[in-house]
């Protein structure tokens, strides 16, 4: 099978969205909220990997693993700074 929607393009908008959803949810927001909401999720994440990886990942896959969970923080943020802003949508990007 094969979708309509894949790539990075789809990996940025859908973590834009993520950062915009995570932001708007907090009680708080502000500037001062991105670093702990960037490491709740990479914290929920890592934790679906240990309890998964057993069943899904070899131990060579860790090595490749910690790369993307370290760099897709970065996708985040301008989604975060959009909700900041009060943008009603998210401009630039194709993911509804």
């Amino acid at each position: 099978m094969r979708h309509g929607i894949g790539g990075w393009g789809f990996i940025r908008d859908f973590r834009r969205h993520t950062g915009y959803s995570d932001m708007i949810c907090h009680p708080t927001r502000g500037l001062l909220s991105i670093p702990g909401l960037l490491w709740r999720r990479r914290y929920r994440e890592i934790r679906d990997c240990l309890r998964l990886g057993s069943t899904y990942l070899h131990w060579y896959d860790w090595l490749l693993t910690a790369a993307p969970l370290a760099a897709v923080p970065v996708l985040e943020v301008p989604g975060m700074l959009d909700a900041l802003r009060e943008r009603a949508t998210i401009p630039n990007t194709a993911y509804r």
